[in-house]
């Protein structure tokens, strides 16, 4: 990295890595499109194996996400499935559960959608080949960036200035920029050059508006993660545990429900899947770009 030094600027993590990015969009929507419909043909089988009789599937609702944005790009289809994932959770829940338990948790809540991005995520790279696998591997890898690393930034962030009003400290602009500052420098290294101007970024996040939301980003693609990774590979016990997930709302505590699907979010064991999923992604990219 000691060729990069004073090169990287924290706006370059963002550049896009192949044409795809660029202008093959429509191409991959090509592509896109029917492998969620075989995903979702696949869900909707297992969901009946599971769940004999219930008129609406899931791949209704994932169908519905891809008519809906039929002319649309990639990553809006991409949205709207995670927006469905959400629908899936509701929509189960509010069937299989009281009104007053009905409603899950906001720690829960990221999960389903989450679950749906990998899962989609996951087939592509079954499947792809040359530059649109370096797409998809440099997708993860941003998803994981900014869902979980960047978000433990904001979390931390959040936790500080917080711990700074407990003690008494008055939370000035400044003060606020120097703490944004020290964290970006602690979980981007010495290598990035920090422009004056992201010391103010934090003023344009919502969530800090609304304390203590963003951490749960992470937990939750971290606990989608280990789901996705579980109904890829153990069969029909993960599934139907995955699928009563959906459908328990708010019927008891967050961790025991996360613990029943499959998911122990009391153990390091969903951010090392996490983690390695990452470092497998990054050592792919490396030996293909070289």
């Amino acid at each position: 990295m000691s060729k990069f030094q004073n090169y990287l600027k924290t706006f370059d993590i963002t550049s896009t890595l192949t044409e795809e990015d660029i202008d093959k969009t429509l191409a991959l929507l090509q592509i896109y499109g029917p492998a969620v419909r075989r995903t979702a043909s696949r869900i909707g089988e297992m969901e009946e194996e599971c769940y004999e009789g219930r008129r609406q599937s899931i791949s209704d609702f994932i169908n519905l996400a891809i008519d809906y944005d039929r002319d649309t790009d990639r990553k809006r289809i991409a949205d709207r499935l995670a927006e469905m994932g959400h629908s899936m959770h509701s929509w189960y829940s509010s069937q299989e559960q009281d009104f007053v338990n009905s409603e899950y948790t906001i720690f829960c809540a990221e999960v389903a959608s989450t679950t749906n991005e990998n899962l989609l995520l996951e087939y592509m790279l079954q499947h792809a080949k040359g530059e649109e696998r370096l797409y998809y591997l440099n997708l993860y890898l941003e998803q994981i960036r900014t869902t979980v690393f960047r978000q433990m930034l904001f979390a931390e962030f959040e936790l500080m200035t917080h711990a700074a009003v407990e003690k008494g400290e008055v939370l000035t602009a400044g003060k606020l920029e120097s703490i944004w500052m020290q964290l970006n420098r602690t979980y981007y290294g010495e290598n990035v050059i920090l422009d004056p101007e992201l010391a103010a970024e934090w003023s344009r996040i919502p969530h800090f508006y609304r304390p203590f939301y963003v951490y749960q980003y992470a937990t939750g693609y971290a606990a989608a993660m280990t789901l996705s990774h579980n109904l890829r590979t153990k069969g029909a016990p993960a599934q139907d545990a995955y699928l009563s997930y959906l459908a328990s709302g708010g019927s008891d505590y967050s961790i025991p429900l996360l613990q029943r699907a499959g998911v122990d979010m009391t153990t390091p064991a969903p951010f090392q899947i996490t983690f390695q999923k990452f470092t497998d992604c990054l050592n792919e990219l490396d030996q293909l770009t070289r």
